[in-house]
């Protein structure tokens, strides 16, 4: 199963390996440093990851690095939190993450990693059939069941 990677950084530097997380928490201070081209930077910085063409050329020509504020400003991190409480919060986002269907969260990361692959409407398309599969799934049924019988726990069974 291709379940979402969350990875907590609070090293002075990070290099481009864990970008395929695509969920990166940092610790106020850290900074970001990228391999040259050939270890996959040129693929992954892109719009993949910031969403911009223009900013990840310039970090890519220039080899300049970003601080954790400026990585949060422009999309290369998901938040920015102290040292001493980056580790819990990025283990309150991985909890909750984990607490959804599997097959939910599998579908959705297959979704929004398309987006970059497929045009608007074949994405709406796979993200419609994606849908459709959840949907026949009995997680769907257990997760309508603990809504409507206001239950907090769910047993999820990735089926």
């Amino acid at each position: 199963m291709a379940m979402p990677w969350v990875a907590a950084v609070s090293w002075p530097w990070l290099v481009i390996s864990v970008l395929p997380a695509k969920m990166l928490f940092w610790s106020a201070g850290s900074w970001f440093g990228h391999h040259p081209p050939g270890f996959g930077g040129t693929q992954r910085l892109p719009p993949r990851l910031i969403g911009s063409m223009s900013v990840a050329k310039e970090l890519l020509y220039t080899g300049r690095n970003v601080r954790s504020d400026e990585a949060l400003r422009i999309g290369l991190v998901s938040a920015v939190h102290p040292q001493e409480s980056l580790l819990d919060e990025a283990w309150k986002i991985a909890n909750r993450i984990s607490a959804n269907a599997p097959i939910a969260v599998e579908n959705a990361k297959t979704s929004v990693n398309a987006t970059m692959e497929l045009g608007l409407e074949e994405g709406i398309e796979l993200e419609t059939d994606l849908f459709s599969e959840c949907f026949d799934s009995e997680d769907q049924k257990e997760g309508m069941a603990a809504f409507l019988e206001k239950r907090k726990e769910k047993n999820f069974k990735n089926r």
